[in-house]
């Protein structure tokens, strides 16, 4: 039976948003994950594992050479099997160098069947884990990788309802994966079984698990994947060249920064976006184009970092006070406005302040690091975290007026919807003859109109088959409830400002074998050495 809806409740709804923080309320984060695919084509924030580019070819070119069925229906439960079988022989792997493996597509459900099998279980009963390990009909292809192995040319996209198929180059590696991944028991004896023993499944983990790729049959064609040589076709050749650009400054990264200095995504983003290290010595790159459009992208994360610091502290105050109108929260926030806090008179006029401002923090590598204490101090200290991120915005325009080929190009991204750096430097200057408390009003006003207009976006009217599926897990997209200009809270959110896109990137150099480890502290391996030289000029 349909639960009943309560009226006068919010339940206009995107879906499950699942917990209370983080959710980019204001829409400005996802600017960002775009980004990352344009930098690195073929590499998204979910697709941290090398592996997977043989994996998932193979699948599609094995189907082939079956002579599958071209319906993807048909193909479902042949992808969903091997799949969730592979998910659990990674689990069950002990991964190269004693460390944890990130993304395996259909964890959760691989690490309780593991579990079960440390425990005393004698094998995996596939018919039933292969129906529930995910809800996506293709899983982890279909949710991440697909359009990534898309732009690193191992696959061509099916017609609707129809399979993918490989490229000429995604059969050349799943050939390759194949030589090795059928000669495992579970390859030779099992490919139809609906039980899988214990001793079968850490065979394949230990043959074919996404930290082996290194030394593989597979591995010179992944890293061809990568970093492979000039192509002919001048689409397919630009991608190649922004994914080996970006990837070279990650390895450049790890070979010239001081010997013991962090290797963090703070001391990441701090090098990008000057560039220099902690020593003051500068980061000397082969592709200056591509490093300025890191710069630009770091220096959006950075904007987006105040920005959503901002709305989490108004979105606070709402909760403490449970009820209260926009403008009694904007006088609140205004008030925590002070000269000792803010380093500048909040009632100088806002050029003045900065100016002031920006010669307090003499460049980027310092904002970048004035920018990172919002993280916890929001929540700790949240009348100086307004002020330092109100002090960030206000050094940002210095840095975006840096304008060189690579950078300039990205100033734009996002728009005005999405306050792109350029919007953020005219929305600025448009109210330099105001004084900062002025501005400060008048962007907590922007703000909250920019969620509003970014929840409207997500309204759903909640029907029949939407309360079956959801239940409970209703979420609102809207941070509050407005009884006639009163505000109640509905949830909260925190500041966004995502390293995960730095952690993608080494850990995918983990496992093609160029880093020592998935995480800080990591260092170059004589591969990557010997794959930086070889790029450090290929522009």
């Amino acid at each position: 039976m349909t639960p009943p809806v309560s009226y006068g409740a919010a339940l206009f709804t995107a879906g499950v948003f699942g917990t209370t923080s983080a959710q980019d309320d204001l829409g400005v984060e996802q600017v960002g994950a775009g980004l990352l695919g344009r930098l690195i084509p073929g590499v998204i924030q979910n697709t941290p594992n090398a592996g997977y580019y043989s994996f998932y070819p193979y699948l599609l070119w094995k189907w082939e050479q079956l002579g599958g069925d071209i319906s993807r229906e048909a193909f479902i439960p042949f992808y969903r099997r091997h799949e969730s079988v592979y998910a659990v022989a990674c689990a069950m792997h002990e991964h190269r160098a004693a460390t944890s493996l990130v993304g395996v597509n259909g964890a959760d459900a691989a690490g309780q069947r593991a579990q079960e099998i440390r425990a005393g279980a004698t094998g995996l009963g596939v018919s039933s884990h292969m129906l529930r390990y995910m809800k996506t009909p293709l899983g982890g292809y279909g949710l991440f990788y697909a359009a990534a192995l898309r732009d690193a040319r191992l696959v061509k996209a099916g017609a609707p309802g129809l399979v993918d198929r490989v490229s000429e180059h995604g059969a050349d590696v799943a050939r390759e994966f194949a030589a090795m991944f059928e000669q495992t028991a579970y390859a030779r004896e099992y490919l139809a079984a609906d039980v899988i023993p214990a001793g079968v499944l850490r065979e394949l983990g230990d043959v074919a698990c996404l930290c082996t790729v290194p030394g593989r049959e597979d591995h010179e064609l992944l890293l061809d994947t990568f970093f492979g040589s000039p192509l002919e076709r001048p689409t397919w050749e630009e991608r190649r060249r922004r994914r080996v650009e970006s990837l070279s400054l990650l390895l450049e990264f790890h070979a010239q920064r001081p010997a013991g200095a962090s290797d963090g995504i703070a001391a990441w983003r701090r090098a990008l976006v000057e560039p220099r290290f902690s020593d003051g010595s500068a980061w000397r790159t082969s592709h200056p184009e591509r490093l300025q459009s890191w710069r630009a992208y770091q220096l959006r994360e950075i904007a987006v970092l105040a920005l959503t610091t901002i709305w989490s502290l108004y979105l606070a105050e709402l909760a403490r006070r449970q009820r209260a109108t926009h403008a009694e929260l904007v006088a609140e926030l205004s008030s925590w406005l002070t000269a000792d806090r803010l380093g500048v008179d909040p009632g100088a006029h806002l050029t003045a302040a900065m100016t002031g401002a920006q010669a307090r923090l003499a460049d980027a590598y310092r904002l970048a690091a004035e920018a990172e204490p919002l993280m916890s101090e929001w929540r700790d200290e949240p009348e100086r975290a307004l002020c330092r991120a109100i002090r960030v915005l206000m050094v940002l325009p210095r840095e975006i007026a840096r304008e060189a080929p690579g950078f300039t190009e990205l100033l734009d991204e996002g728009g005005s919807h999405r306050w792109s750096l350029k919007h953020l430097d005219a929305w600025l200057s448009a109210r330099a003859e105001q004084t900062v408390e002025q501005a400060a009003g008048e962007l907590l006003d922007a703000l909250h109109h920019q969620h509003v207009r970014v929840a409207l976006s997500k309204v759903r009217v909640p029907n029949a088959q939407n309360l079956r599926r959801y239940k409970s897990g209703w979420r609102d997209p809207f941070n509050f409830a407005d009884d006639d200009g009163v505000l109640r809270p509905l949830r909260v959110d925190e500041p966004f400002w995502t390293g995960a896109r730095y952690a993608v990137g080494n850990h995918l150099l983990w496992t093609l074998g160029l880093l020592t480890a998935p995480r800080p502290p990591t260092e170059l391996t004589p591969l990557g050495a010997k794959i930086l030289h070889e790029h450090a000029g290929d522009a």
